[in-house]
């Protein structure tokens, strides 16, 4: 191929543009010499037909005196021969020069309509509608890639020529694939005013798909014409060909172009016959080929094509997964973007293709530094269409003219977020997406079930189960972000779809396009070294199933650990670094952003195909989990916001912080529900850095480290912006009717009642954590299916996973509060252990010494690490000393002297039993002997009864920090009062007043919210509120009335009359306080020495009915009832209760 250049009279006036062509389709002769007015001519002088022409020889003329142009119209561009002045029997020297001229449409109603505009001289003008017709028009819907032309209208249509005319009186034939091969005036030579701009309106691009083939990127070839698919025949196809339906699509380069029906054969018509693509298409259709239909095919010469996978790309060295250098991957390496022609639609292209938002802006000039390697891609030009940076137009791959220095680069705005509105949960409902700061429907033209799975995917739910349209979660609420959204299913990112531009649509409020899915994809950790490592095994299916380690590297399982609820991941090993898969894999090939919050949500294959053997298995070892604080507030249940990382306690920013937040941070710490997410440093500033900044939490996480939000310690905010949490008081939990305190039906406390926990999914490890809450020992069974009785009322939990590592059941994951879907005879129970027993020993008393805790059959100490003197003093209340004074640690009172039964105890204050506290596993430790843990406690906790009217009633004080103080009323019961008595040795509880019954204290109130069983020795090891911490006035003191004797019961018939007739069955029953479940109660006659019954009340019950069955007249008199209690170690009698006349008389 020669390339030639000399001088001419368009150099004078900077006209020539240097080219190199191939071939020549015909060839028109211009005069340019200088014309009186010193500008080039352009009169025509005659036209020749060549064949092919690439400058090695040039056309014979006769002998002429002037200048000439050739203007060569070419299959691919538009050319110009200058010819210098021509001798007698001289063989000329000629210079090819030109450039490739680009169409474009503009201010239309979509990117398939507006003005004709061609760019030529490095200026865009337009064409002028002299001749201008639907043959004209279609070969422009060709070249820009969308369909057939619909109208071709002129005057304006869509607007005046913004500059002048380029083109005019062309007159196209119809076969052109490109608008300069038609017949035109020389460039710029017009006649033409700015009102007679040339338009189109196209029909949207031809969209063409791969069919039965392996995946997504190979397949039988089909395009959509005419309402339906039909098939490309394979006359003339070619790996050309191919290439350009596998940019079309959006995968990579072909690999091969089969014909023959390779993926079987055509299903109905075929649409293209006699394709012949030059290469630098980037649609099927702008190839040259027969008219659309037209073809002498048989079904079994469908054409096929083989692509290799999708063209990956990358955004490297920015700010953030959405800022950087443009890199794509090809040819097993990254390479750059050149930024030649580089725009903010490009880049647009690129941010769609990452899952991130718009883009902001399209720096080129190497912003983000140099290109590191080869440019892979040069002159791309994005109509905005696209959904991957390799579908728009550029050079071959490879192919380029550029420094390093050229880079392009990208600025993204966030990723668009989707949720799901109005529907049963958090995994379906109405879709929205967020975009130009406000949340829209998207439309359900041509919603189906691949686009609902990637809405699901992305919000971190399992598969779609269903894609239902017509709002079938209520209409859209504003406007609509997303139109005739068509996703592959390779997408993480609802925007990466193709679909219509943001905004754009034709739909009705009662088009909302909906998605059910199924329920997230759970992960697990297997056959680690504890709950934060081992192989990484996801759900689905009905199985569990291990992730091939193809890729898997640090960010992936940073994802595992994210989800799972630890912290940042340490190490990703492969190579089944814990044991082999134990059945099928479901993931392979994952790769993460890092921004993802559930491992689904990642790129990776379909779930379930995969080519990994079973030693391959992936693996992740996280770091314990993000702890989470409230500092600063009233309290342990509010304060401000701080999470532990890198050594370090740190604040969490309240950009959009809210009540969703705040309440996951509640479930983490223990504490109940959240009751508001107070920002602007509502408990002060925050005192270090920041953590965490945009949290969004979904509500169904159990950590907040598992909600959405910026990597760990990237944030813009000020000390002032430090988000807070208040938080409702920690839910309450109690086993009912068991056989004692520690066994029984699992009920918490919500919305002012006890409601059951179901049995769904209820395990060991669940009921140990219940039974550690109660203060009892390790969960010994976990039975369902109502083990002890049904449920009373309604379900407040149901399909709890607790990890083992929570200390409150409500920190376990679950469904939503009330949510389930349980019978009455699915409650779930739980049989514990006795409690965990604690000791101080070799101290200076009863109230010192070396803490150690009974399990397992034997003492064991309790290590050192993060000892502190919260712990110490929720020892010394359980073993009923007084507040600690001191935990000292380094085998303070002797080394232990056996094993190590608790290690990293945290308690928070509230606990009345240190196996409540978070810790590690009983027995799990990392200790030495002289790492045992002591406690200094003050004396016992002193208690007495003030102005009652005798020594066993009053107002109830106790002694703390030197002065005398009174406790409140809230939750004040018999089961306190009894604690009271039983302390003072004033025997039993008869009442627990509150309202100040005896007067107001004069000082301090100390205690609040107690909580006994009735069981403790001492009021301070009962739970309650931290000393001195209280909501009360001194008209909430409360109070105790105690007697040597139990109260007297109450004795009742079972119907409202007194005279009976003989043969009937008389209903007595003797009824006593709650307190004094499972008495022996003992019913009198009066005068009768021979009649008396005994009955014990079952466990849990404090009333027994007695029946006298076929009266007679002997059974008249006065009845009463007593009962004995062994409460609190003492056998006791009740006093007798008022009698009861009963008469029995014959019928009048």
């Amino acid at each position: 191929m020669a390339e030639y250049s000399v001088h001419s009279c368009w150099d004078v006036i900077n006209c020539n543009l240097k080219i190199v062509i191939k071939e020549v389709v015909e060839l028109i002769i211009y005069d340019t010499s200088v014309n009186s007015s010193g500008s080039c001519g352009n009169q025509s002088l005659f036209s020749l037909t060549y064949s092919s022409f690439d400058g090695s020889e040039g056309p014979s003329f006769n002998s002429m005196a002037f200048s000439k142009i050739f203007v060569i119209r070419s299959a691919r561009m538009h050319y110009f021969i200058i010819k210098h002045r021509i001798m007698d029997n001289i063989d000329p020297a000629i210079v090819l020069e030109g450039h490739s001229i680009r169409v474009r449409v503009m201010d239309g109603t979509d990117s398939c309509s507006g003005r004709v505009e061609v760019y030529y001289d490095n200026t865009w003008r337009a064409v002028c509608d002299d001749y201008w017709d639907m043959t004209d028009a279609n070969v422009v819907c060709k070249q820009i890639g969308c369909g057939t032309a619909l109208t071709a209208p002129a005057s304006a249509h869509f607007g005046p020529a913004s500059s002048s005319f380029w083109l005019d009186d062309v007159k196209c034939a119809g076969t052109e694939s490109d608008l300069f091969q038609c017949p035109f005036n020389a460039p710029g030579d017009h006649n033409c005013s700015p009102n007679e701009a040339a338009s189109v309106t196209c029909s949207d691009p031809i969209a063409i798909r791969l069919r039965d083939g392996n995946g997504p990127c190979s397949g039988r070839v089909e395009i959509y014409y005419n309402n339906s698919w039909g098939a490309v025949c394979d006359n003339s196809w070619d790996i050309i060909d191919a290439n350009v339906a596998c940019r079309q699509i959006g995968c990579g380069p072909a690999q091969s172009a089969p014909g023959n029906a390779h993926f079987g054969p055509a299903q109905s018509s075929f649409w293209l016959d006699d394709v012949g693509c030059k290469g630098t298409e980037w649609n099927l259709y702008q190839c040259q080929s027969n008219s659309l239909g037209k073809h002498n095919c048989q079904p079994n010469e469908a054409a096929s094509a083989i692509c290799s996978d999708p063209i990956a790309i990358r955004l490297m060295d920015g700010n953030g997964p959405c800022s950087g250098r443009v890199e794509i991957y090809y040819n097993n390496s990254w390479g750059a973007v050149c930024d030649d022609s580089w725009d903010i639609i490009d880049a647009n292209v690129a941010c769609r293709q990452i899952g991130c938002g718009p883009a902001q802006s399209a720096p080129g000039n190497a912003h983000f530094g140099p290109a590191q390697s080869s440019f892979w891609l040069d002159d791309v030009g994005c109509k905005g269409t696209e959904w991957n940076l390799y579908q728009c137009q550029s050079n071959s791959l490879g192919k380029h003219n550029c420094q390093p220095n050229e880079a392009a680069s990208a600025i993204c705005s966030d990723p668009i977020a989707v949720r799901l509105r109005d529907g049963n949960g958090p995994c379906s409902g109405r879709v929205e997406i967020y975009y130009n700061n406000s949340w829209g429907a998207v439309c359900d033209d041509s919603w189906d079930i691949i686009d609902a799975n990637v809405a699901c995917q992305q919000i971190g739910c399992g598969p779609a189960q269903s894609a239902p349209g017509n709002a079938h979660f209520g209409p859209a609420q504003s406007s609509f972000w997303l139109d005739d959204v068509g996703c592959k299913g390779t997408e993480w990112n609802l925007y990466q779809c193709q679909s219509n531009s943001l905004g754009k649509h034709n739909c009705q409020p009662n088009e909302a396009a909906s998605a059910i899915c199924s329920d997230p994809i759970a992960v697990r950790l297997r056959d680690g070294n504890g709950p934060c490592s081992g192989r990484v095994e996801i759900y689905y299916n009905n199985s569990w199933g291990a992730v091939c380690d193809d890729s898997w590297d640090i960010i992936d399982a940073n994802v595992a650990c994210r989800q799972i609820g630890c912290g940042p991941a340490q190490s990703a090993p492969g190579n089944a670094h814990f044991g082999p898969a134990q059945s099928s894999f479901w993931l392979d090939d994952v790769g993460c952003k890092g921004t993802e919050w559930n491992l689904y949500q990642c790129q990776s294959n379909s779930l379930g195909k995969h080519n990994c053997q079973p030693n391959e298995a992936a693996s992740a070892i996280c770091s314990d989990p993000i702890a989470v604080r409230l500092r600063d507030g009233n309290g342990p249940c509010s304060g401000r916001v701080e999470i532990y990382y890198n050594n370090s306690w740190g604040a969490v920013c309240d950009d959009s912080w809210d009540i969703i937040d705040a309440n996951v941070a509640c479930q983490q710490i223990g504490c109940g529900p959240a009751q508001s997410a107070p920002g602007n440093a509502h408990f002060g500033p925050a005192q270090s850095s920041f953590w965490l900044d945009d949290v969004g939490c979904k509500g169904t996480e159990w950590n907040l480290y598992q909600c959405q939000s910026n990597s760990l310690g990237k944030h813009n905010c000020q000390p002032n912006e430090a988000a807070s949490a208040i938080c409702s008081d920690p839910i309450a939990v109690r086993l009912r009717d068991g056989n004692g305190p520690c066994s029984g039906r699992v009920e918490i406390y919500y919305n002012n009642s006890w409601g059951a926990v179901c049995d769904d999914s209820w395990d060991i490890i669940d009921a140990n954590v219940a039974c550690q809450q109660i203060g009892c020992g390790p969960a010994q069974s976990a039975p369902g299916n109502a083990h002890f009785g049904p449920a009373q009322s309604s379900f407040w939990l149901d399909d709890v996973g607790c990890k083992g590592t929570e200390w409150n059941l409500y920190q376990c994951q679950s469904n939503s509060l009330g949510k389930h879907n349980c019978q009455p005879n699915e409650a779930a129970s739980a049989i514990c252990s006795d409690p965990i027993a604690v000791r101080l020993r070799d101290g200076n008393g009863p109230c010192s010494g070396r803490v150690e805790i009974y399990y397992n059959n034997s003492w064991g100490a309790v290590c050192d690490d993060s000892w502190d003197i919260i712990d110490a003093n929720v020892a010394c209340q359980q073993i009923g000393c007084g507040p600690a004074q001191s935990a000292p640690g380094n085998a303070h009172f002797g080394p232990a002297q056996s094993s190590f039964w608790l290690d990293d105890v945290g308690c928070k204050g509230t606990e009345w039993n240190l196996y409540q506290c978070q810790s590690n596993s009983l027995g799990k430790h990392n200790c030495q002997p002289n790492e045992a843990a002591s406690a200094i406690c003050s004396e016992q906790f002193q208690v007495r009864i003030m102005d009652g009217d005798n020594k066993c009633s009053g107002r109830v004080e106790v002694f703390h920090n030197a002065t005398w103080g009174t406790v409140c009323d809230d939750d004040w019961d018999l089961s306190d009062a009894q604690v009271v008595c039983t302390e003072l040795s004033c025997g039993f509880a008869h009442e627990a007043p509150g309202n100040a019954k005896f007067g107001e204290g004069l000082s301090s109130i100390w205690l609040d919210s107690v909580q006994c069983n009735g069981s403790e020795s001492n009021l301070w090891k009962c739970q309650s509120s931290a000393l001195g911490q209280h909501n009360c006035q001194h008209s909430e003191d409360a109070s105790v009335i105690c007697s040597n004797r139990p109260p007297k019961p109450i004795l009742s018939l079972d119907v409202k009359r007194e005279v009976f007739t003989p043969k009937e069955t008389l209903q007595l029953k003797c009824t006593t306080q709650s307190y004094y479940v499972g008495s022996t109660f003992y019913l009198k006659k009066t005068g009768d020495s021979s009649f008396g019954d005994t009955q014990t009340a079952p466990e849990g019950a404090y009333s027994m009915i007695f029946f006298i069955h076929d009266m007679d007249l002997s059974h008249s008199g006065n009845y009463t009832c007593h009962y004995q209690t062994n409460k609190s170690g003492l056998a006791r009698n009740s006093s007798s209760s008022d009698s009861v006349n009963v008469v029995v008389t014959e019928r009048l």
